[in-house]
C-alpha cells in the first residue's frame, strides 16, 4: 500500500513510475527487515530505543516546519490544513464552522469533532507539526509499555513516502491513524477499567471517529474488540463513541440547515459513487468476509488489536480508492485516492512493532528463534 501511495509522487517527478515503484518496494522490503533485525537489539536496551524515536520525531518536525512554508507559495497548495483552520476559527468566533470557502471550492473534510479536538493545535500555528504530533502521542503510548515497539514504529511510518508527503504539507490524515492507535493502546490496556474511563475514552474516540464522516467504522471496531473481552464494557464504549460522533454531526447538519448552508464533509460519500467500479463490489464482498473472521478469531494483544483495526478499516477505503486508479490509471499523478489507500498504515506499523517486540521477546526467553525447537 505505501508502494501504490507512492506513485502518483513518481508520476509528479517525471520519473518512470513502476520501474520507480518496484525500486522503492524492495527499499522498502529491505528498511522493513534492517528494522526488524535491530528490534532484538533495542529490546535489551530501552533508552537507545526512546533516544532513537525522539531523534526521528524532531527530524521529522523540523522537516515539517522547514517545507510546509515552501509547499504554502507553490502553485498548487493543499486545502487539508485550511479545513482544519478555518472551519476551527468560524466555531471559535460562533458561526457556522462549514460556511468557509477553500481554494477552488474544495469542500473542508474534517468533521467538527476532529477540528476541535486540533484546535488548540492549529489555531496557535501549529498546523504544519499536526502528523509529527500525533506521531509523537502514539510512540508515546507504544513506548509505555515497550519502547522498543515506540522506536520501530516510528521507523516504519517515516520509511512511508506518502506519510512523509502528507505531513510536509499539514494534511490530517495520518494524524487520525496515529491518534487511533494511542486509542488502541489506552485501550488494550484497560482490562477491567470502570465505566468512567472507558466512557472517557470513548468520548475521545468520538471525537476522533469525525475526522471523516466514513470513520465512523473506527469506534465500532474499537467496540467489538473491547465487547470480546468484556461485553458491558464494550457495549458502554460503542455506544458513547458512535453517539459522540453522531451528535456532532447531527449538529451541523441541523445548524448548516438553519445557516442555509450545508455540511461539506458529506461530501467524502460522492468519492464511492463516482468510482462505479466493480472493484468496490468486490471489494465489499472480501472485507466483509475478512472482517467476520479476524473480529472473532483475533488473539486478545497489542498485535491483534492493530492489525485487525488495520485489516478492517482499510479494505473498504483501499478498495475506494483503487477504483478511483483503474477508472482514470493515465491521471496518476493527480491520484488523490492515494490517501484512502494508505492512510491506516501507521496502524500497521504500530502491529508489526508490537509484534516484533513480541516476538523479540519470546526468543530472548527461547520460545522463538533457531535455537529453540
Amino acid at each position: 500500500m505505501a508502494t501504490l501511495a507512492a506513485l502518483p509522487l513518481f508520476a509528479r517527478l517525471e520519473l518512470p513510475v513502476l520501474p520507480a515503484g518496484f525500486v522503492y518496494l524492495a527499499g522498502l522490503a529491505g528498511a522493513t527487515a534492517a528494522i526488524r533485525f535491530a528490534s532484538g537489539t533495542l529490546l535489551s536496551r530501552p533508552r537507545a530505543a526512546v533516544g532513537i524515536a525522539v531523534f526521528l520525531l524532531v527530524l521529522l518536525g523540523a522537516a515539517d516546519a522547514a517545507l510546509y512554508g515552501r509547499s504554502r507559495s507553490g502553485p498548487e497548495p493543499s486545502t487539508a490544513p485550511d479545513a482544519m483552520i478555518e472551519p476551527a476559527r468560524k466555531l471559535l468566533a460562533g458561526e457556522f464552522p462549514y460556511s468557509v470557502d477553500l481554494r477552488e471550492h474544495a469542500p473542508a473534510s474534517p468533521g467538527i469533532g476532529w477540528v476541535a479536538l486540533n484546535a488548540p493545535l492549529t489555531l496557535v500555528g501549529f498546523a504544519p507539526l499536526l502528523s509529527a504530533i500525533w506521531l509523537a502521542a502514539a510512540a508515546a503510548a507504544l513506548a509505555r509499555r515497550a519502547p522498543p515497539a515506540a522506536a520501530v514504529f516510528v521507523a516504519l511510518s517515516l520509511a512511508n513516502l506518502h506519510f512523509l508527503r502528507l505531513s510536509f504539507v499539514g494534511h490530517d490524515l495520518f494524524a487520525f491513524s496515529c491518534a487511533l492507535v494511542v486509542l488502541i493502546e489506552l485501550l488494550a490496556a484497560e482490562d477491567g477499567a470502570s465505566p468512567r474511563r472507558i466512557a472517557l475514552l470513548a468520548v475521545a474516540a468520538g471525537l476522533v471517529a469525525t475526522a471523516r464522516v466514513p470513520f465512523a467504522l473506527a469506534p465500532a471496531i474499537l467496540a467489538f474488540l473491547v465487547f470480546r473481552r468484556d461485553r458491558r464494557a464494550g457495549a458502554w464504549f460503542g455506544l458513547v463513541s458512535l453517539g459522540t460522533a453522531a451528535l456532532l454531526h447531527g449538529a451541523m447538519i441541523l445548524w448548516a440547515r438553519a445557516a442555509g448552508s450545508w455540511y461539506q464533509p458529506l461530501h467524502v460519500f460522492g468519492r464511492a459513487g463516482r468510482s462505479g467500479s466493480v472493484l468496490l463490489l468486490a471489494g465489499a464482498a472480501v472485507w466483509l468476509g475478512a472482517s467476520l473472521v479476524v473480529l472473532l478469531r483475533a488473539r486478545d494483544d497489542r498485535f491483534a488489536w492493530h492489525a485487525v483495526a488495520w485489516l478492517v478499516l482499510a479494505t473498504p477505503f483501499a478498495t475506494v480508492g483503487l477504483a478511483e486508479l483503474a477508472a482514470s490509471p493515465s491521471r496518476i499523478a493527480g491520484w488523490e485516492g492515494a490517501n484512502y489507500v494508505a492512510f491506516a498504515l501507521p496502524v500497521l506499523a504500530a502491529a508489526l512493532a508490537s509484534g516484533m517486540e513480541a516476538g523479540a521477546g519470546e526468543a530472548d526467553r527461547g520460545g522463538i528463534g533457531p535455537d529453540s525447537g
